[in-house]
């Protein structure tokens, strides 16, 4: 089933259901569209929060189905999320135990993908 299809069921959930699709629900559609590397790289780049788990999601699915060229993209596109979120925790707004927390849902994020 294409990716589209799966964009519409998210649709009419929050429509419908008031249902709003979280990470999980991206990780989800990411692996189920396992064959549609390139329209599921498309879905992540259009998301307004793109976060690490999806990316992890997709990185995985390239190594499945042995695509290479895209699990470089992919992992140039994880390591731009993280440099982002290091460079808004290293401003003064931020105190150090706020700054920990962060670091440490990146690494949960990150180890826990469940893949």
């Amino acid at each position: 089933m294409a990716l589209s299809r799966w964009q519409e069921y998210f649709q009419t959930n929050d429509q419908e259901f008031g249902i709003q699709p979280r990470a999980e629900h991206y990780v989800h559609m990411v692996k189920l569209g396992m064959g549609e590397l390139e329209e599921a790289y498309n879905l992540i780049l259009s998301l307004p929060n793109s976060w690490t788990r999806i990316w992890g999601a997709l990185l995985s699915c390239c190594d499945a189905c042995g695509n290479p060229e895209m699990a470089e993209s992919v992992a140039k596109g994880s390591l731009e999320i993280i440099r982002k979120l290091f460079l808004q925790i290293s401003g003064p707004s931020w105190t150090r135990p706020v700054r920990c927390r962060l670091l440490e849902r990146l690494v949960v994020d990150s180890n826990t993908q469940n893949i």
